[in-house]
């Protein structure tokens, strides 16, 4: 079983979580949540969904209003996810997708966390964890995550480039069943080397370290001309969020999905926010949560 958090519950959480559950069995599937924030959701948009055999009513009735978090949505948000932790430790849900939260939000509530990736690896005591921007045609894992772009320069090394490379070559050849798989790096700077303060040096190591363990890995690779080489390679790694991001929400068309490597369980989410503008609409596009949901049933019996 896998369970569900709402994430920030003035954003599209709810939604999206109501209009993509009824595609799964309810056994197999549930909601951390509160009757009534489903109910007063389901009511609105005049959803046609019973989410009550998928309910795991755990968390308070509370009032809010769409598109305007506040600190009791932040502490909901927060708890939904105490309370996700809580149960892959007793070996009650064997995965976790996680709904959009609001961070300058559930920061209120004292998260201490740069995101929700960071909370579960703290959680679970991992190390060597990393997000990786998953969908069928393109997959890539990211060197930095949760930071200033600034920052991203002195971050950058060897080991770091040699410890994602071996997340990413498991998941393909694990989850994937590649079983050779070819890994392109992406380059820091433009032009690859050319305006490089040494960070293109390390991620040089860190390819001949990867190389010397049998890994098929390529790079620097500039990530400006992306689309005219990603099919020749089973995955990707990137320096910083907003890079690999760009090439997986384009090709991945509204069905990209965050995976967390490293985890000792299967945690995905949708790759996209709360999107307070159209909350409460009914305009939400619950696609990628399906996915995150799909995925992670395929996959949480990998885990032992």
């Amino acid at each position: 079983m896998i369970v569900i958090t709402l994430g920030e519950i003035t954003g599209i959480g709810p939604e999206i979580v109501l209009k993509a559950i009824g595609k799964f069995s309810p056994e197999k599937v549930k909601i951390i949540g509160s009757k009534s924030v489903l109910a007063e959701t389901k009511s609105k948009l005049k959803l046609q969904i019973n989410f009550q055999p998928y309910l795991l009513d755990l968390l308070e009735k509370i009032d809010f209003e769409f598109g305007k978090p506040d600190r009791k949505t932040g502490r909901f948000a927060f708890e939904g996810l105490r309370i996700a932790v809580s149960m892959v430790k007793k070996g009650e849900a064997k995965g976790v997708v996680t709904a959009p939260i609001s961070k300058e939000n559930i920061y209120q509530a004292g998260f201490r966390y740069p995101g929700q990736t960071e909370f579960f690896a703290q959680e679970f005591r991992v190390k060597n964890y990393c997000l990786l921007a998953y969908h069928k045609e393109i997959k890539v894992a990211f060197l930095t995550l949760h930071c200033p772009l600034k920052k991203v320069p002195a971050l950058i090394n060897s080991h770091l480039v040699m410890e994602k490379g071996l997340l990413l070559y498991d998941f393909l050849s694990r989850f994937e069943g590649i079983k050779r798989p070819k890994i392109g790096l992406f380059s820091l700077n433009p032009h690859g080397r050319e305006f490089s303060s040494g960070e293109e040096e390390e991620m040089e190591k860190g390819i001949r370290r990867l190389r010397d363990l049998g890994i098929d890995i390529s790079g620097l690779m500039p990530a400006d001309s992306f689309f005219w080489y990603y099919k020749k390679y089973d995955g990707f790694i990137s320096p910083y969020h907003d890079q690999g991001m760009i090439m997986v929400k384009t090709l991945g068309r509204g069905k990209g999905v965050n995976i967390t490597l490293g985890l000792p369980f299967i945690r995905t989410a949708p790759l996209h926010g709360t999107a307070f503008d159209i909350a409460g609409k009914g305009k939400a596009d619950s696609k990628s949560i399906e996915e995150a949901i799909r995925l992670g049933l395929k996959w949480q019996d990998l885990f032992q």
